[in-house]
């Protein structure tokens, strides 16, 4: 069994599960347009937060979360990737310093303003695709897909995007009074280029898409054999808690699993 508690803050987008002393795995509620997981550090004098959601509604709850849970506002925020359903809450962080790998930034500036651009000229409708789909676990997941792109929709008169501040090529290091962090990249496997948090103290790892716990895999990379390549070096780092991109807080297994 893993030492997981919940937290006392309730929010309508994610549940918060304690990992460890300040460390808060932000596990989002289907369908509200939250839709990627992201996580609170308490680092000691200082806050991160391990990206921001699909939507600012949820981001805004978690920087809410951050405050009451640690004392002080975030000082960093990770975008670990350049999807959507991991970056369009960075608005809310307005006075954070946002990291990223440097190739995250690039994808970033070129792909998603014409993505904003084109779903506020054509918001997607899903619902006509969803009525063909037979298997009621598929069905399910499709019902939550098109309630999060609807949030996402009413929420694009006020969506701006935010691209990170500060970036970093292979390894950057987050020293605070309670735990040392290193933010890690080892290339691109679920993007062109990923990065996770690692706490070494406690061996847990943010992982984002690059761990998904009960979550077939998707890529938008021509070669998974790089994801297998980056999946042995997080398996390397011999984890006890893995905070995925989606479903719930993992162990080491899962990294083998997702392999």
């Amino acid at each position: 069994m893993m030492d997981i508690s919940r937290v006392p803050f309730e929010s309508p987008y994610f549940q918060l599960e304690q990992v460890a002393e300040g460390v808060y795995a932000a596990i989002v509620r289907g369908g509200t347009g939250a839709w990627g997981n992201a996580g609170i550090v308490d680092l000691g004098g200082e806050t991160l937060v391990f990206d921001t959601f699909f939507t600012p509604p949820p981001a805004q709850s978690l920087r809410e979360a951050a405050q009451t849970l640690t004392g002080r506002p975030p000082t960093y925020v990770i975008n670990s990737h350049c999807h959507s359903d991991h970056v369009f809450g960075n608005q809310v962080f307005d006075d954070a310093v946002i990291v990223s790998t440097t190739r995250t930034y690039e994808l970033m500036s070129e792909r998603l303003p014409a993505m904003l651009e084109e779903v506020r000229a054509h918001p997607p409708s899903l619902e006509e695709a969803a009525r063909d789909v037979q298997d009621p676990r598929m069905r399910r997941d499709q019902d939550l897909l098109i309630a999060d792109y609807r949030a996402m929709e009413a929420a694009l008169p006020t969506l701006q995007l935010r691209l990170p501040d500060l970036t970093f090529e292979r390894r950057m290091v987050f020293h605070g009074a309670r735990y040392k962090a290193e933010l890690l990249t080892f290339g691109g496997g679920h993007t062109p280029s990923d990065a996770i948090l690692h706490l070494p103290a406690i061996a847990t790892a943010f992982t984002a898409d690059i761990v998904q716990v009960d979550f077939h895999p998707s890529t938008d990379i021509a070669n998974p054999d790089e994801w297998l390549d980056i999946l042995e070096q997080v398996d390397n780092l011999a984890l006890k808690h893995v905070i995925p991109g989606h479903g719930p807080v993992g162990t080491g297994e899962h990294v083998r699993i997702m392999r």
